[in-house]
């Protein structure tokens, strides 16, 4: 963590880099994968980085699939339903509403100890759930 900034960067981030988010190395389950904004995004992002999100989560959607031009993404309930299909991640990206996020990492958290890194991309999630978080 950069406590003063970064150069490029007039507040305070926690990275050098936007590269440094998500690599092409990363494994990556995306929360919400079959929402209105993820399920827009979430293919561009698969093909760009040569398929490297290996799952995503949607409540009710088990045995679903995003279909991308890189391959099918499997849709499970819940990151403990993905993880026991044999699928291994180090980084989640996070598209639920603002009232799910902090329960959301928190499940990602609990559930593989081998996470690395998490990425928050909802608009106002509240400051008290972020504080939580971080």
């Amino acid at each position: 963590m950069h406590k003063n900034g970064v150069a490029g960067f007039p507040y305070y981030v926690g990275i050098n880099s936007l590269s440094e988010l998500a690599t092409r190395e990363d494994r990556i389950v995306v929360f919400n994968i079959l929402g209105k904004e993820s399920s827009t995004v979430t293919p561009v992002s698969h093909d760009y980085s040569g398929g490297n999100i290996v799952f995503g989560t949607g409540p009710g959607k088990s045995g679903k699939f995003l279909t991308t031009k890189s391959g099918k993404i499997p849709v499970y309930n819940s990151i403990k339903e993905g993880m026991e299909a044999g699928h291994e991640f180090n980084t989640a990206v996070v598209y639920l509403p603002p009232s799910g996020v902090k329960d959301g990492v928190a499940e990602a958290v609990r559930q593989n100890p081998k996470l690395k890194k998490v990425i928050v991309l909802t608009e106002k999630v509240s400051v008290k759930d972020s504080r939580i978080m971080r």
